[in-house]
Parts: C-alpha cells; sequence; structure tokens
C-alpha cells in the first residue's frame, strides 16, 4: 500500500513540479536552459530516489520521517528550486549561450544557419582575429572579427590587412566553392581592358580632383588607422556584405559582448520558411550540415 501510494504521488507531483517551473521561469532560447533547469530536474530525481527507498523500509518511531519524502520534501525543493534558478540565469548566461547567424556577412566561416556557441566571460586579451558578437546603439547584435585592438594601426591594401605592420591572413570569401575571379572576363568576343580616361576637374575653391586610369594604386589614398585607448576595429569576413568598423567606426569594449567559441550545429536553412526562426523549427524542418558541426574558427 506504502508503495502505491508513493507511485501516486511521484506520478501526479512530477509533471505538476515542472509545469510551474516552466510558467514561473522567464524563457530562455538558449545553451543556459541546461544549466538552469538541470537542476530542479536533479532535485526531482533525488525525490524519486529517495520516495522509493523509503518505500522499501519498515516505518520507525518517527512516522512524519518515515512516510514518503514526496510529502514533505516537495515543497522544500520546489522554493529552493525556483529561488535557485532565478539566480542561475545571469550566472548561466555567462558560462554559455547559444547564437544563430542569420546572414552571411562572415562567411565562409560563419555560414547563415549556423549555431555558435558564444561566452560573456570576457578576458582582457582580445586579440585580432577573434570572433565576437557585438552591437551598435541597441541594434540587432552582429558577429565581426577584431581587426585591431586598442593603441594598434591598422591598413588595408590589395585586401591584405596589415596591423602594426603584421599580416592579419583572413580567408577569402568562397561561393558555391568557386573564389572571386580577380581577371576580367570578356564577353561576346569583346576581350581586353575599357580604357579609361585620366580626367581632370576644377571644383570651387580650386580643388582639383583626379579620376585614376587604373584602380592599382587606389590604396594610397586609404590613410593608417591608429585606434585609441579603448577602441577595436572590427570587419566582416564576407567584405561586400556586411556593415563594420567600415561604415560605423571603431568600437568600444562594452560594445564587445560576447566571444564567439565554436560552432555547435549548422542547419541548411535554404530549405526552410523565412518564419522558421527559432531552434525547435529549425531543428524540426532543417536539415544538418554535419560537416560544420563541432568546428572552430
Amino acid at each position: 500500500m506504502r508503495r502505491f501510494i508513493s507511485a501516486v504521488l511521484l506520478v501526479s507531483s512530477v509533471p505538476v513540479l515542472l509545469g510551474l517551473w516552466i510558467g514561473l521561469l522567464p524563457p530562455l532560447g538558449s545553451f543556459s536552459l541546461i544549466l538552469v533547469y538541470g537542476l530542479p530536474i536533479g532535485l526531482v530525481l533525488l525525490v524519486v530516489i529517495d520516495t522509493f527507498l523509503l518505500a522499501r523500509k519498515e516505518t520507525g518511531r518517527h512516522r512524519l520521517l518515515s512516510w514518503p519524502h514526496i510529502i514533505w520534501l516537495t515543497p522544500i525543493a520546489l522554493a529552493f528550486s525556483i529561488a535557485m534558478n532565478v539566480q542561475l540565469i545571469p550566472f548561466a548566461r555567462t558560462l554559455a549561450d547559444l547564437r544563430v547567424v542569420r546572414s552571411d556577412s562572415m562567411e565562409p566561416n560563419l555560414k547563415k544557419g549556423d549555431v555558435i556557441v558564444t561566452t560573456s566571460r570576457l578576458d582582457s586579451n582580445v586579440k585580432p582575429g577573434d570572433l565576437f558578437v557585438v552591437g551598435w546603439n541597441n541594434e540587432t547584435d552582429y558577429v565581426k572579427r577584431v581587426i585591431a585592438a586598442p593603441m594598434q594601426s591598422i591598413e588595408i591594401r590589395s585586401e591584405k590587412i596589415t596591423f602594426d605592420g603584421n599580416q592579419l591572413y583572413i580567408q577569402v570569401p568562397v561561393v558555391d566553392g568557386v573564389e572571386y575571379e580577380t581577371e576580367l572576363i570578356g564577353t561576346r568576343g569583346n576581350t581586353g581592358t575599357l580604357p579609361i580616361l585620366e580626367l581632370e576637374e576644377v571644383a570651387t575653391g580650386g580643388v582639383r580632383y583626379s579620376i585614376l586610369e587604373s584602380g592599382a594604386n587606389i590604396d594610397v589614398l586609404r590613410p593608417v588607422l591608429s585606434m585609441g585607448a579603448d577602441e577595436y576595429y572590427v570587419l566582416s569576413d564576407n567584405r561586400d556584405n556586411g556593415v563594420d568598423s567600415r561604415y560605423r567606426g571603431p568600437l568600444r569594449r562594452n560594445q564587445l559582448t560576447e566571444k564567439y567559441t565554436y560552432t555547435l550545429l549548422s542547419f541548411d536553412l535554404s530549405l526552410v520558411p523565412a518564419n522558421c526562426v527559432s531552434l525547435a523549427c529549425m531543428a524540426l524542418n532543417a536539415p544538418i550540415r554535419w560537416h560544420r558541426v563541432g568546428i572552430k574558427h
């Protein structure tokens, strides 16, 4: 009879507890769910084990403690779990969080549909080449690559990036397995270079502007940029499709909110509707790109 009562109480209490936890706690669409809900589920399992172990024992003199612990342990576990979870939410997010890449600005290293793991536990050693989640004026968060740290200089010449005289290698974007061509391609038999005349015009104030005959010397017009004491220059890996410091200027340290650690999963979003934005929808409808699982850039 005691075992029957324990089983009934157990079966009826577990969904109630889980419902209360899910309803009372704020929704977390992130990796933090593992840490936040791990403690309550662990406590429920302890209650289960304790209940069945107690049901196998004879009733002692202390009848209150001899009854299945589910009767008195459940409210204690519930109150403790809710209190602990409220404190664990910000802590869990500093350890790990999930972000879904929703643009192609970081291709080929990060593709649209990649699920990346980030951390808010940032150290002071930010190196050129590191990937960060950044934010501009409370806009949508972006993933960008740090090119220059405070007190460093940066120069971009012929698609090569140098900081403090050291070249930073960034992989050339690849689209459908074909690298961007740099040679001129003729069409319909019209081959050869289209000549552009070198013109000079005089603007107001007597300032002369030249249209260069060739783009080979265009880099000489770009100045060397020097970062301040709290400035970070970030770029998109896909230079032709990304909003970065070229348009918004350098970032402050507090705008580097999370650091990329590795790619957990990757979904092919080309086969799902545009409104499929949640991880649950992606997992149910989008095929997984297995060759990208677990990679790190």
